[in-house]
């Protein structure tokens, strides 16, 4: 696994839709850049996870068509 393999994976390992495998796992560990893209990515997957979802207003739907 090398950091062009990995960097279309990133999205799916923050949000928990994929796991890390272990060649995922061993160059996450080795390449700080890639680590630190994941972290990234899992910030802000859990700041958005954490935010209130908005209550949409009646008639919104109906406006905005």
């Amino acid at each position: 696994m090398d950091c062009h393999h990995l960097d279309p994976l990133l999205e799916a390992l923050a949000d928990g839709s994929a796991d890390v495998g272990a060649d995922a796992q061993a160059h996450l560990d080795g390449c700080l850049a890639c680590a630190a893209r994941l972290a990234g990515a899992r910030a802000i997957e859990g700041a958005l996870r954490a935010r209130e979802v908005p209550v949409v207003p009646a008639g919104f739907t109906a406006a905005v068509l």
